[in-house]
């Protein structure tokens, strides 16, 4: 009897350990990912961010593209915020389906993204993935039955160019992101280096005088 006792609390002791670093490693998952997408969030972004700088400045260049979908607001306004989630999710899918497995797609929040792109040689390789993104991201939505319609504007920063800090990269990008946002709909542009609250305050003043 004593030794089925002591067997069973060693089962008993094997299962608790188990179930703890399962808790454990659920809780880390959910902390690195968004919750309605399925993204990687800012957390995971910024580790992957460092891991693809190690590997990939010594010859090449890392592209911080910065994304807002365009029309979103009027989607949510006018079907809800469960059709605009169900949105979200079918962009999220659109933008893991048109990266390549090297590269980092996230979602920062409401319906800004982010992609990182390493092993860029040229500028070209950086903009040619973003209209890619774009001419992706604008073709029609099925949602319920109702066919919804957004773009997306993007801008983008370079490592080393525009530095090597992933939120100075973020700033700078977003930067971009209102020039293309000053120049309409489904637009990409490249940060020029200046300060980022400069690009937008250029780009805000660009659009109100229009």
């Amino acid at each position: 009897m004593v030794a089925l006792m002591s067997i069973q609390s060693v089962k008993h002791l094997y299962k608790s350990t188990v179930d703890h670093l399962t808790a454990k490693h659920d809780l880390a998952t959910l902390a690195r990912f968004d919750p309605l997408t399925g993204l990687a969030n800012r957390l995971l972004v910024r580790e992957e961010f460092q891991a693809r700088m190690a590997s990939c400045l010594i010859e090449n260049q890392v592209a911080v593209h910065y994304l807002d979908l365009d029309g979103f607001k009027t989607i949510n306004d006018q079907f809800g915020h469960p059709a605009g989630d169900r949105l979200l999710v079918q962009a999220a899918q659109r933008l893991t389906a048109t990266i390549r497995s090297d590269d980092v797609v996230a979602r920062l929040g409401g319906d800004e993204f982010l992609v990182i792109q390493p092993g860029v040689q040229h500028p070209d390789q950086a903009e040619l993935l973003a209209r890619r993104i774009i001419k992706q991201l604008s073709e029609p939505y099925s949602i319920e039955g109702t066919d919804m319609c957004i773009s997306v504007s993007i801008g983008i920063a370079l490592a080393p160019t525009n530095g090597l800090d992933l939120d100075r990269l973020m700033e700078c990008a977003d930067g971009a992101l209102y020039h293309s946002k000053a120049k309409g709909k489904a637009q990409v542009n490249f940060c020029d280096g200046s300060n980022p609250d400069a690009q937008k305050q250029a780009a805000v003043t660009k659009t109100s005088g229009r």
